[in-house]
């Protein structure tokens, strides 16, 4: 009791000296990103710079910390926001004010750096700042107010070459609570960019903005009235709010010193709050000693030979997801990375792939990609190539003298483009020489004795197939994340068809997966120059591996440099990576010479007769012979998507998973039964949606069956709004 009355009196002490100085209060407690971007090369702007330096000079007097950033290209702007999120942790207040160019594109807003290249509105996702980025960093920052200004809506220099040439920007449909979202115009028009010094907009901000006493909402009120005055009708202002208290810039003399209020209640609860957190801390790093003194006696895992599963003329596919040339003696990736990818991200890609366990993988010649090349042969999706090797697009890319050099399988070809930081219908596929001296010397070594173990670093063993094995947790890791920016659903898919070591069952690991790792004893430098901090036996090129957890359409991320969870949406591609893990099922520690993977025992949960559901999320239908998964794919796709995802699901460690036909649909289809969602279909396959796509095509379209009423129809195959995915297995 004698301590908690010491500190309640010092946060009495602080409080005080905090209200006897409200402007210094306020800095502590307000941070502002400021950017002005006004010399584009198409479309300049007059008056975005003098409209970011005066709204930054106000603020400052206001007593906002401020970052202000002029004509910034999209590296810069994604360091400042970056910057404006850390620093935004804790504070009070958060300000975003932006002056420049912005579109929309699919009812998403962007901001347009200087330097950006944009030709369609397809280069705009690649090019410019995803507005969204915003309000996440805002999200993680956990601020209590959130105040995002956009002058942007000056008219889109690129509509003549966009599809979908809309004016001006979208309505931002999710944002965190207590945030208000000032635009300069309505939804869908277009601002003035001004004749003065400033914008009218900013002009009538500059204005109201250091009244005392008005509050936020009140504030934009004014410049509202004031601009449709002006302007004679032609822009009106408009404001988003989910705020649930009052802010002021200048804040009245009843109310001077407080942004937000605190009481000596709510102070009394951090004290606590922290000193139980610090209680937390202490447990762990204990925890985290005693588990460091154990002998970590686990021994490399033991890695089953690739087997033959299928030939096509000279070529031989195996099942570590290889292919070999017989007639080249080259040996190829059976796939390539299956989404859009530049030029060095390829480069990268194929340099740090470990198929088969392999290490030597690389990016292939012009010629080498042309000796695949069979006109007569149409393979997967339609590309002369053996249908062995799975292309999703035309257009690997190749190595050559200099950047941007494709083959095209699409009639063939070779190709070079002046911007290799496209991705479009690029690919990458990784290719290696395959000798029959040395691989004969190394499938001995791989396939016939465990994998020789490389370096030891406390409770992780790295091997020699790119894998490390974190005895603590039985996760085996990737030894490197994919080493490239890469968004939330290509991490996903980079994880999922990562085939380090050989294995088959990579994943995308959890938040609290990947916290695991972090260990602010350890550091070292990524190639992006950051300290991160974990053992360095698994490299990190970034900052913050993507996890597989997920919200609406936001996702999480763990920070090795500081050891933070964060959320962003899911499109954001700056300083984020891919980092593959998979669980190694059991440890037999009293043989510490083999790792011994226990198949898990599959149990019945549940039976209706025909259909049997087992606990590894299967279902067996015994009239047919046919083995289910639990439930479809989650949400609506298209064609070449739920194919993808057929082939490569996993569940109960089977591997032949493929996509069902119209008939095999069909016969789940039972009028008898409703299953929760209306669908005719049994309970113990769980399908929310009418429409599931079937293997069955003619042409540009594919079949599908409903579940609504036993319909069988065709679809476009790039339909991805109503249709999921459902894989299947032959069960005998």
């Amino acid at each position: 009791m004698h301590l908690m009355s010491i500190r309640i009196f010092l946060v009495i002490i602080i409080l005080i000296i905090f209200c006897s100085s409200p402007l210094d209060a306020a800095a502590e407690r307000r941070t502002a990103l400021v950017i002005g971007n006004s010399a584009y090369s198409s479309g300049p702007l007059k008056n975005p710079v003098n409209d970011a330096t005066d709204i930054a000079a106000v603020l400052k007097k206001l007593g906002f910390k401020v970052i202000l950033k002029t004509n910034a290209s999209k590296k810069d702007m994604g360091k400042a926001i970056d910057n404006f999120g850390k620093q935004l942790k804790g504070k009070d207040a958060g300000l975003f004010y932006y002056a420049g160019h912005g579109v929309q594109v699919n009812g998403m807003n962007y901001l347009i750096p200087i330097g950006s290249e944009i030709n369609e509105d397809s280069d705009v996702e690649y090019e410019a700042i995803d507005a969204g980025r915003i309000l996440a960093a805002m999200n993680n920052a956990r601020s209590k107010i959130n105040i995002v200004i956009l002058d942007a809506c000056r008219d889109n220099p690129y509509t003549k070459s966009f599809r979908s040439a809309t004016r001006g920007l979208a309505i931002v449909s999710k944002a965190p609570t207590g945030t208000i979202i000032s635009y300069s115009t309505s939804p869908g028009d277009v601002a003035l960019d001004g004749k003065g010094r400033n914008s009218p907009y900013t002009s009538a901000l500059l204005q109201y903005m250091e009244e005392p006493g008005l509050g936020i909402e009140q504030m934009f009120k004014k410049v509202r009235a004031s601009i449709i005055k002006q302007t004679g009708g032609k822009q009106t202002p408009w404001e988003l709010s989910s705020l649930h208290g009052d802010f002021y810039f200048v804040v009245g003399t009843l109310n001077k010193g407080a942004v937000v209020s605190d009481n000596i209640a709510d102070e009394k609860k951090k004290l606590e709050e922290k000193q139980s957190q610090l209680q937390a801390v202490k447990e762990e790093q204990r925890q985290v000693e005693v588990d460091k003194q154990k002998l970590a006696m686990v021994a490399p895992p033991i890695i089953l030979g690739p087997k033959e599963t299928r030939r096509y003329g000279r070529f031989i596919a195996y099942s570590n997801g290889t292919v070999l040339d017989t007639r080249t003696n080259l040996m190829w990736a059976d796939k390539d990375n299956y989404t859009g990818i530049s030029w060095q991200d390829a480069k990268k890609y194929c340099e740090t792939y470990r198929g088969g366990g392999y290490t030597d993988w690389r990016m292939p010649t012009l010629d080498e990609l042309e000796s695949l090349f069979e006109s007569g042969t149409i393979g997967i999706n339609g590309y002369n190539i053996t249908r062995l090797i799975e292309l999703s697009n035309c257009c690997p890319w190749a190595s050559a003298s200099s950047e941007g050099a494709y083959f095209r399988f699409d009639g063939g070809g070779r190709g070079w483009t002046k911007r290799p930081f496209f991705t479009r219908a690029y690919r990458a596929l990784p290719v290696r020489s395959f000798n029959m001296k040395t691989d004969v010397t190394m499938a001995r070594h791989l396939f016939a004795s465990p994998v020789s173990e490389l370096k030891r670093d406390g409770n992780f063993i790295a091997y020699h197939d790119g894998t490390v094995l974190d005895t603590s947790t039985t996760l085996m890791w990737a030894a490197k994340d994919n080493g490239y920016n890469i968004n939330w659903q290509d991490a996903k898919k980079y994880c999922e068809t990562y085939r380090g070591g050989g294995y088959t069952d990579w994943r995308m690991p959890t938040q609290h997966e990947l916290a695991g790792l972090y260990d602010r004893s350890k550091t070292y430098k990524s190639t992006r120059g950051y300290d991160v901090h974990l053992t360095e036996l698994i490299r990190i090129t970034g900052i913050a591996p993507w996890a597989s957890d997920t919200r609406d359409s936001y996702a999480a991320l763990f920070s090795f440099d500081g050891g933070d969870r964060n959320w962003y949406h899911q499109s954001y591609a700056d300083y984020s990576r891919a980092l593959p893990v998979r669980s190694v099922n059991s440890v037999n520690i009293e043989a510490p010479k083999e790792v011994i993977a226990k198949i898990p025992i599959k149990e019945e949960i549940k039976s209706d007769g025909r259909f049997i559901a087992y606990s590894d999320g299967t279902v067996m239908d015994t009239k047919t012979g046919l083995m289910w998964a639990a439930r479809d794919n989650g949400s609506t796709i298209n064609w070449q998507h739920a194919k993808y995802y057929c082939e490569n699901y996993r569940g109960g460690n089977y591997t032949d998973w493929r996509m069902p036909t119209l008939d095999e649909l069909a016969g789940l289809f039972d009028e008898s039964k409703t299953n929760r969602h209306g669908n005719h279909v049994n309970d113990l396959i769980d399908i929310p949606n009418w429409y599931v796509w079937s293997s069955e095509t003619r042409g540009s379209e594919a079949a599908y069956f409903t579940f609504g009423y036993g319909n069988r129809s065709w679809y476009p195959k790039s339909n991805d709004t109503s249709v999921r995915a459902i894989p299947v297995r032959s069960g005998k």
